[in-house]
């Protein structure tokens, strides 16, 4: 049974420990291997993909958005057999502001989107695409929208950071954002956080993660988990865990395998992101929460940056940046063992820009996202696949 406490942190640290298995963490060499399967070149835009969802071996999303005029939002679906374009929004295609996507989440046949347009002040709107149509709803107040959970067209969660304040001197983050789609109307939810990541494991059943709303546009922020089991929000601190060579860890990034089982990778502080001045050491931390506390699982400083999430059979696919010759890792563990692996160049170029895998449900299989930069700057968008 999960204990949570409001407003305190967590204590009872463990220094140091083997894995929750009993086994010592290795870095093994993968059994399987990615393997590139797609490219979006010019003749679509030069996308740059974000991400996407995968509901089975036989459908899957990938998102992403060119600097095109008229085509800015980028969609591809795999149908079991290829990958091929499907057009976005109209209402957003005539615009020559960037618009992304946002997270993709489907339900049934539908699949949701939470593009977000890019202006002075930004225009963030739900999508729902359906029966070959799109339906479009603007979400007021906004900036943009970090996740979502989709149980259906009368149960719908967007979650993300509002419009910055006047005065407001946060990082890049705004103050909270939450709204709740009835099948008929959207409805303004208060959180105790902003909600930068989510885990949905079932109506009453979502996770949400980021700074408590006190400390939303601090340097110092103070990062709580957030949960609803269908009738309120409660909260469980995170804190901040240090590492074996002294080092006090700032919260990353947040993920739920299910309702006991916690993770959150953790790594240096960064005030003001992209330019961290000054400069902090390198260095990733993973960290389970048991049910009393927060156990130290990894300490590795040969990666940053890191984000984890489920790989849907009970471990988690964490991409990181390697400091040495840095670029994105794959690193996946399960069972107390850890194995590294990096999506392959093309003839086009090496992947930039590396994406979070994105799981195939019932199977061993990820899809993974990238960007392939190409001389004076445009990108071909390259769709990857994991297995044996």
């Amino acid at each position: 049974m999960l204990r949570f406490r409001r407003a305190v942190a967590v204590a009872g640290l463990v220094a140091a420990v083997p894995s929750l298995t009993g086994m010592t963490a290795a870095e093994a060499a993968p059994q399987a291997s990615w393997k590139l399967v797609q490219e979006f070149g010019t003749s679509y835009g030069n996308p740059e993909l974000q991400g996407g969802v995968a509901v089975s071996a036989k459908l899957a999303w990938v998102g992403g958005y060119t600097y095109r005029t008229g085509d800015s939002v980028f969609l591809a679906r795999w149908n079991g057999t290829r990958w091929s374009q499907v057009a976005g929004p109209a209402a957003l295609r005539s615009t020559s502001a960037s618009v992304s996507p946002g997270p993709l989440a489907v339900s049934g046949a539908a699949l949701w989107a939470f593009p977000a347009q890019q202006a002075a002040t930004p225009k963030v709107y739900a999508a729902r695409l359906s029966g070959g149509r799109w339906t479009l709803w603007r979400l007021r107040g906004a900036m943009r929208i970090d996740g979502a959970a989709v149980f259906g067209n009368s149960d719908v969660w967007a979650f993300g950071e509002g419009l910055l304040p006047r005065g407001w001197t946060g990082l890049a983050n705004g103050p909270a954002f939450a709204e709740h789609f009835n099948g008929k109307r959207w409805q303004r939810v208060s959180m105790p956080g902003v909600p930068l990541m989510v885990s949905s494991l079932s109506r009453t059943d979502i996770w949400a993660y980021g700074p408590t709303n006190r400390t939303a546009s601090a340097a110092n922020q103070k990062f709580i988990a957030m949960h609803w089991n269908g009738h309120r929000w409660r909260t469980l601190a995170i804190p901040r865990i240090r590492a074996t060579n002294g080092k006090l860890m700032w919260p990353a990034s947040f993920t739920v395998l299910r309702h006991d089982s916690l993770w959150v990778t953790e790594g240096f502080h960064c005030p003001v992101p992209g330019n961290c001045q000054p400069a902090q050491p390198a260095g990733m931390i993973l960290a389970h929460w048991n049910g009393h506390r927060w156990v130290r699982v990894l300490d590795r400083a040969a990666y940053e940056l890191a984000s984890a999430e489920p790989d849907g059979h009970g471990g988690l696919w964490i991409d990181a940046l390697t400091v040495k010759n840095p670029r994105t890792a794959y690193l996946h563990y399960r069972f107390g063992k850890l194995s590294v692996s990096f999506l392959p160049a093309s003839s086009s170029g090496s992947p930039v820009n590396v994406s979070a895998p994105i799981p195939v449900p019932g199977t061993n299989t990820a899809w993974g996202t990238a960007d392939v930069e190409l001389g004076g700057g445009p990108t071909v968008a390259a769709v990857f696949r994991y297995g044996a």
